[in-house]
């Protein structure tokens, strides 16, 4: 009927999660003894009053005169270590609920597979149900001390994937113990009625069944309840770490890479210019020596020609001075390897933007995901157990016929019902009436000899 949910999701959570908790979340189902139940019940209790009352690192100690339930809601800043604690716990209450749920089916089985099929009536009675209740309130006890965190995504995913495996196979078990006991309550009251138990006897037989089932009923709801609401609770509190965080990371580092990329490439190209320059001297000297000579022919043609044409001379000379010398191709060279540069940096960041944005949605998508099978499955279990419900939207404890015809049936089966009490009481009256008739002659024929003696 059910699976270990620990199978399900293999994730590598429990390489760097605390291992204490371990043993008790992959425990097999097992039969339940007093000291088993109090300890799963203890164990968060314990988990969470050492991890509220632990003092933080460097603190003096003070003398513990708070109780159990002001420790466990005393804010104390917890590690990680402290919250896959309190997470682990929490997991491990849910296995025992889980061993308890299904202590009550294996029972509600022995009954099924008796080789004479009993009616419920004679059931032997469960006696394990303070288990059960013990089981929940431990739950409820480690899910209020679980507080809000952070966690791996690998870490919070493997929680939340062994919780939901927990909740729906409580859910199952849930379900086949409430079909099970909807079958058989449809027909306990004609097999009491067609006993031949005493009217005392019948109506103690009654409210046994009416005893047990609402025991039932009220654990199974109780449980389901209890489980699901640890689940959104884990849910809520374990998140994964805000994407902000892991962004201004990947862009920090990003910024790095690119910032070191642009000096070495800085003095990679200083390093080039230089030995350029060191390495042809030669030519840079012809080059200088040639500027220079032409530059002293053309002052000498100035002075020899200044006397022939004084206005056009002064003026073409005056206004080719008044130019601003060109740039080189060095720095035109520089200049155009530092706006590619940007040009990249802008180009990687921008890539870096939308691969990060993407995979946010992608993370939120698979997180809508998880959020509408869980709704699925919630309201799969409740149409499993309940059914569908009539064209207002209610639920019958048991089916109604719809109409004028299933009133007419019902009158008929409770006139019919009538019928059979009256001929009972009738024959009754008739049984009775012989009994008054015997006990009469009887008392006469005393009578008359006690006279005939007398006389």
């Amino acid at each position: 009927m059910s699976t270990d949910p620990t199978t399900i999701c293999d994730t590598p959570a429990e390489e760097t999660a605390p291992t204490i908790l371990k043993v008790a979340s992959n425990t097999a189902p097992r039969a339940h003894s007093t000291a088993d139940t109090n300890e799963s019940q203890d164990m968060a209790a314990s988990t969470t009053q050492s991890i509220s009352t632990a003092p933080p690192p460097g603190a003096e100690t003070e003398p513990q005169t708070a109780s159990k339930t002001e420790g466990i809601h005393e804010k104390v800043p917890l590690t990680e270590q402290d919250t896959y604690l309190l997470a682990d716990a929490v997991i491990a209450n849910m296995n025992h609920l889980q061993t308890t749920m299904e202590a009550l089916r294996d029972h509600i089985n022995t009954q099924l597979n008796e080789p004479e099929e009993k009616p419920l009536y004679q059931w032997e009675q469960y006696t394990d149900y303070d288990n059960i209740g013990l089981a929940i309130s431990s739950l409820g006890l480690a899910v209020t001390a679980l507080p809000p965190s952070h966690l791996p995504e690998i870490q919070a995913s493997s929680y939340r994937c062994r919780a939901r495996a927990y909740s729906t196979a409580i859910s199952k078990l849930a379900i086949f113990i409430l079909s099970h006991t909807n079958k058989r309550c449809t027909t306990c009251i004609d097999e009491i009625e067609a006993s031949n138990l005493a009217l005392e006897r019948k109506q103690a037989a009654q409210t046994h069944i009416t005893t047990q089932v609402s025991k039932i009923l009220e654990n199974c709801s109780r449980a389901t309840t209890s489980i699901w609401q640890a689940f959104d609770h884990l849910e809520k509190y374990l998140q994964p770490i805000p994407s902000q965080e892991i962004t201004s990371t990947v862009e920090t580092a990003v910024r790095k890479t690119i910032a070191s990329m642009l000096d070495n490439y800085k003095q990679n190209s200083i390093a080039e210019y230089n030995h350029r320059v060191a390495t042809e001297p030669s030519a840079n000297y012809s080059r200088m020596m040639v500027l220079l000579w032409f530059v002293v022919s053309i002052f000498c043609f100035y002075l020899a020609a200044r006397d022939f044409l004084p206005a056009t001379t002064s003026t073409f000379f005056t206004t080719g001075l008044q130019h601003t010398p060109p740039q080189t191709n060095h720095d035109i060279h520089h200049q155009t390897i530092h706006l590619l540069n940007r040009t990249h940096a802008l180009t990687n960041l921008t890539t870096e933007l939308y691969t990060l944005h993407l995979a946010d949605l992608d993370t939120r998508f698979k997180a809508l995901e998880l959020v509408a099978e869980s709704n699925g499955l919630r309201i799969d279990n409740l149409v499993d157990a309940l059914g569908m419900p009539n064209a207002y939207g209610n639920y019958y404890a048991s089916v109604q016929n719809g109409g004028v015809e299933g009133v007419r049936q019902r009158v008929e089966k409770l006139q019919e019902d009538v019928e059979g009490r009256l001929k009972s009481l009738q024959g009754e009256v008739g049984q009775m009436r012989k009994f008054v008739n015997r006990m009469d002659l009887r008392l006469t024929a005393r009578v008359d000899k006690v006279i005939g003696w007398g006389r």
